[in-house]
Parts: C-alpha cells; structure tokens; sequence
C-alpha cells in the first residue's frame, strides 16, 4: 500500500470540493505563487507565444510578472480526471491503485 496524501481543491464557485491523489505538490506550490506568496527562483527569460516578447521573470512574485505573462498564467488551464465512487466500492483500494499506475506509466 502507498501512503497517499490528499489536498482539498475547491472550485472558483465553491460547489464542488476535490481530493488530489496526485500532483499535490505542483498544485500547492502553484496556487501559493499565484496567492504572492512565492516568489520565483533564477530562470532563464520567457518567451511568450502569443506576443513573441521575451521577459526576465527570475525572482518576481506573481504580481509583480508584466500583465501579458500573468494573462498567460491565468489563461492555463489545469485539467483533473475524476474518480467518482458507488457506495460500495473499495475507494482506499482504487485511489491506490491509480496512484500507483500513474506513478509506473501505465494508463488509467
């Protein structure tokens, strides 16, 4: 068995709550940028895309980023698969197992 740990992901209208079993990390560290309370570390300059322009972001929070690099920031999306349980499924065994194939490569 894997000691997974979980976090709450609640959505913009809190209707819906989530358990992560999977990238809680990222996740956190995400929205604790975007919360400026990170800032970022010694990055090589972004280009971005839409604009072509390139900007040395190394160091800054997330509101200090120029507004066309926050604007792409907001503009990701992040995609969740949800695992939706009957009542009489064995839901400690079945978030093991996904997190277990996620983490070995296999598919879902």
């Amino acid at each position: 068995m894997y000691a997974i740990q979980t976090f709450k992901v609640i959505d913009e209208k809190q209707v819906n709550v989530y358990d992560v079993i999977d990238g809680q990390q990222r996740l956190t560290i995400f929205y604790t940028f975007k919360k400026d309370e990170l800032a970022l570390t010694k990055l090589e300059p972004v280009t971005l895309e839409s604009t072509g322009e390139t900007h040395d972001i190394s160091g800054l929070r997330f509101s200090e980023l120029p507004e066309d690099v926050q604007d792409a920031i907001n503009s990701f999306m992040i995609t969740f698969r949800v695992l939706e349980f009957d009542e009489n499924d064995d839901e400690e065994n079945i978030v093991n197992t996904v997190f277990y194939r996620l983490n070995n490569g296999k598919t879902v």
